[in-house]
């Protein structure tokens, strides 16, 4: 004799489960997370855990997604949870950790999600040969944006400059992101192509307003002797970034600052040189204070050349009264 509430909740279950799994597909994470929530409340089922944790993931949920990814993985090890795993803490900034647990994914099934992920792991702990060697791997079993455009900034970061473009380029062929062109802005920056660095910039600009884009202009301008047109642009840059002095006249430079003092050091160091060459030996001489205060000494020669720059703006200034 057929136990008919038994079987009407494993059709439930299984009917809840389907209709899970169709709209994670679809991209609906919040009512697939609500289905496999049904299911997950009667029975530990490790396929609705799996796909209760991708859901959970998709949606940012990080912490909730590390439960059940875990609790998933308990029941069945299967290599597409622990990669989530591994994704959800990297999310989390636990590096070690999602290394070791993508790695573990590797194990059982070679994929490029997790080679990726690794590589983003090590790009994040400073550690950018292993991140290149990683990402590399990626790409070659898939090619993907993000891979390339961690490529292009542990290779930056590597000095690889031509590399670094290189890579940055095939990164915006598959998706215009405005940071990969800003990348490759700044690649090309140094490689002292400063028209192609420019016009990066603005197409970095033209899909997200960001100061380090204002910043990168300003410094092409700078290098080619524009030094008016790079004194607007690092104006930007300044306006934009609200817990730094703001350049706010002629002047003077006034305002608060916060932890992240070196940017805004390079920055106001770069407004000051532009001053210095346009002869506004004042306001660079405000521009260079302002930078040595933000200065966290953390490198020896650029406060040296702040204060020798600023000795400078002070000796020019008295010769010419």
């Amino acid at each position: 004799m057929i136990n008919k509430s038994k079987y009407n909740y494993k059709f439930q279950k299984e009917n809840a489960k389907l209709i899970g799994k169709s709209l994670f597909k679809k991209g609906n994470f919040k009512e697939a997370i609500n289905y496999f929530k049904e299911v997950q409340d009667y029975k530990q089922d490790w396929e609705v855990l799996h796909g209760l944790a991708w859901a959970l993931l998709m949606e940012n949920r990080f912490v909730e997604s590390i439960e059940a990814f875990q609790n998933s993985t308990k029941l069945c090890k299967n290599w597409k949870s622990f990669q989530g795993l591994g994704w959800s803490l990297l999310k989390t900034n636990n590096c070690i950790e999602s290394i070791r647990f993508l790695r573990r994914s590797l194990e059982l099934k070679e994929d490029w999600n997790s080679y990726q992920g690794i590589g983003i792991a090590f790009f994040q702990l400073g550690n950018n040969s292993e991140a290149i060697m990683h990402l590399r791997k990626s790409i070659s079993l898939k090619e993907a944006w993000l891979s390339y455009h961690f490529l292009g900034r542990a290779l930056f970061n590597s000095r690889n400059f031509i590399n670094a473009k290189e890579a940055f380029n095939n990164s915006i062929s598959l998706y215009k992101q405005w940071r990969s062109y800003q990348g490759l802005g700044r690649s090309l920056l140094k490689l002292e192509n400063y028209s192609g660095a420019i016009k990066a910039f603005d197409n970095s600009l033209n899909l997200k307003e960001h100061w380090r884009s204002y910043k990168g202009i300003g410094w092409a301008l700078l290098k080619t002797n524009h030094y008016l047109e790079s004194t607007s642009y690092f104006q930007k840059a300044l306006d934009l970034k609200k817990d730094w002095v703001l350049f706010q006249n002629s002047k003077a430079l006034k305002g608060e600052w916060n932890s992240k003092k070196n940017s805004g050091t390079i920055l106001y160091d770069s407004l000051g040189k532009a001053l210095l060459n346009m002869k506004e030996y004042s306001r660079a001489i405000c521009a260079f204070e302002s930078a040595i205060s933000l200065d966290d000494r953390s490198s020896p020669k650029l406060t040296n050349t702040l204060y020798r720059q600023l000795s400078e703006a002070y000796y020019i200034r008295k010769q010419e009264m």
